[in-house]
């Protein structure tokens, strides 16, 4: 299938970035690094339900971009403190994985971010 077709969303990546605030000290905050058209689907999904009361729901989505399009992202391996905003949606990315079979896009697993 031609990935064109599966790019429906537009995402912009977050990552911390360090600042000067009022006081003088050094603060984070996360900045806008890049944007790109994703592909967004759900991989996987659980309910804890482990906490009396309280049911934490947990999906992971496997995010599909072009090769070219993330810098950032293209390089294999985990991302801490890495975000996507994707139609209004917030994702934590997990990690990040080239398709080696096509060589042509990467996986990017990320969970929905609980705001």
């Amino acid at each position: 299938m031609d990935i064109a077709s599966q790019l429906k969303y537009r995402a912009e990546l977050y990552e911390p970035e360090t600042f000067e605030n009022d006081m003088g000290e050094n603060d984070r905050r996360m900045a806008r690094a890049e944007r790109f058209w994703c592909g967004v689907v759900p991989h996987t999904g659980k309910v804890d339900s482990s906490i009396k009361g309280i049911e934490i729901e947990e999906v992971t989505h496997k995010i599909t971009i072009r090769m070219g399009a993330s810098k950032r992202l293209r390089r294999p391996g985990g991302r801490q403190h890495t975000r996507l905003l994707i139609d209004g949606v917030w994702y934590d990315v997990m990690y990040c994985l080239p398709q080696y079979s096509t060589r042509d896009r990467i996986l990017v697993y990320a969970k929905v971010r609980a705001e």
